[in-house]
């Protein structure tokens, strides 16, 4: 919780003020956590286009659950101000009313399908188990094939520490040193935490070198697709828990990972060569980029959905 302190004194006050479920405004402020984090400043200081733009993040289809919220917001805005704990006087909550959230439901998922690395490893702290990281930080790097079949048989011994590379079916890629750190997490796992109903339960792990593990009532196929099934499944899960399937699926994190990757790899005035035949295509970078992402074609038309990214 950004600004723990203050949140949770606020909360304490209104409770013994009023009747508000101590859960309900605990939930408010973990849904606007990660967007505190982004812009680096607590909730009371937005303006009104970040506050806007939160609300449209929430992808919602309920205007009056998100009218509810603002009103949080707007109560703990006015006491920060009272508290001096605000940079200043202005409430953008408070020019906020039922028919303008009315107008905001749902418009964030037409526009925003894509994510950067420190939005990634944000939503990977919130996920209690270590495969399920390695899986959400491995797709967006480059971990994916048929069926999501690069994932089902990367082993401990494929993890590189030294030279931070992962060896797949059919490449060795190169990745960050937070994907390693989480590989070998996830190797040492021995079960898999999670709620049934209302129950926290954790599933034994079969012992073996794989990082991806069976569980012991799993039955395993020899077929990638069905294999690669479980991944794709899993990946839904994880998106699900996070609370983000409604707007994100996993070609939208492997989209967002290769932007990512041309943004860091890539001279801004080269990365229109990676796409077309001009003077200045640098075919090393293209080729560096096909082998990441396991990529037979680049098309035009990718290029150009995603080229504001790029500018």
């Amino acid at each position: 919780m950004y600004n723990e302190t203050a949140k949770l004194k606020w909360i304490e006050e209104k409770e013994s003020q009023v009747i508000l479920p101590q859960g309900a405004l605990k939930r408010a402020f973990d849904k606007i956590e990660l967007y505190e984090n982004k812009l680096d400043k607590e909730l009371c200081d937005f303006n009104l286009a970040e506050v806007v733009n939160f609300f449209q993040t929430l992808n919602s289809n309920t205007p009056e659950t998100l009218n509810v919220i603002n009103s949080y917001y707007k109560q703990y805005t006015d006491y920060c101000i009272t508290h001096n704990i605000a940079e200043s006087d202005f409430n953008a909550y408070d020019n906020l009313s039922l028919s303008d959230f009315y107008s905001i439901v749902n418009n964030y998922a037409k526009e925003q399908k894509i994510m950067t690395r420190k939005e990634i490893l944000e939503y990977c702290k919130k996920l209690p188990n270590y495969v399920d990281k390695f899986v959400l930080l491995g797709l967006f790097e480059g971990i994916n094939g048929s069926f999501f079949s690069d994932f089902i048989d990367v082993s401990i011994s494929d993890v590189n520490e030294k030279k931070k590379t992962i060896k797949l079916s059919n490449r060795i890629i190169p990745v960050s040193s937070e994907l390693i750190n989480i590989a070998i997490e996830a190797y040492n796992e021995e079960r898999y935490t999670g709620v049934d109903g209302n129950a926290k339960i954790a599933k034994p792990y079969i012992k073996s070198d794989l990082i991806i593990k069976h569980f012991s009532q799993t039955r395993v196929s020899n077929s990638e697709h069905r294999s690669g099934r479980r991944v794709q499944t899993k990946m839904f899960n994880i998106l699900n828990e996070l609370n983000i399937s409604k707007w994100i699926n996993s070609n939208d994190i492997i989209n967002s990972g290769k932007i990512d990757w041309i943004l860091n790899n890539c001279p801004k005035e080269n990365i229109r060569g990676i796409f077309y035949k001009e003077k200045n295509t640098d075919e090393e970078m293209k080729q560096r980029f096909k082998y990441q992402f396991d990529i037979d074609v680049l098309r035009t038309n990718w290029y150009i959905k995603y080229e504001r990214y790029f500018k």
